[in-house]
């Protein structure tokens, strides 16, 4: 028996597009797995990142970076599937840039304060006597310059400014 050609090619149209569904939904599935990676991915790394003390040297804050980020992609590269184009694994590498960058901004702010307000500590004795006028009498400046340094010496001994160091 011979089947008419309209029937075979009706089959064929059939069978390519049970294909096509069939890879859109292993795409779909794949897309939907590599959301979760990323999403669980990007939250490791705000973790490891979250237990710093701001201000905190350079150095420091560089090398955790490395280490979170390094981890991050090691598992987010463990639960993703069919990313061949990398698209989700490049917005991985953007979010953790952008939370870094926003991190370096908040760590430069902190450590600004924190050595603003170290200043005014260190320097509020010389601020009393120079409003008393003790500066502007004999051997003014010599206290004054002794107490500079002082405070200078006290600004340098004290640990945790971080970055903003020379205000």
């Amino acid at each position: 028996m011979e089947v008419p050609m309209c029937l075979v090619g009706d089959s064929a149209d059939r069978e390519q597009d049970g294909y096509k569904q069939g890879n859109n939904v292993v795409t779909s599935q794949a897309a939907i797995e590599n959301e979760a990676a990323l999403r669980e991915a990007l939250a490791h790394y705000a973790d490891g990142m979250g237990g710093l003390r701001l201000p905190v040297e350079l150095g420091e804050l560089s090398a955790l970076h490395g280490r979170c980020e390094a981890d991050a992609l090691w598992l987010f590269m463990q639960r993703s599937v069919k990313d061949e184009e990398q698209g989700f694994q490049k917005q991985l590498v953007a979010g953790i840039t952008e939370r870094y960058g926003n991190l370096l901004a908040e760590n430069e702010a902190v450590s600004e304060q924190t050595c603003r307000a170290l200043l005014e500590e260190l320097s509020a004795a010389m601020q009393q006597k120079l409003s008393a006028g003790l500066y502007s009498q004999p051997g003014g400046y010599q206290a004054y310059d002794r107490d500079q340094n002082r405070v200078v010496e006290n600004y340098w001994a004290k640990a945790k400014k971080g970055v903003k160091v020379s205000v």
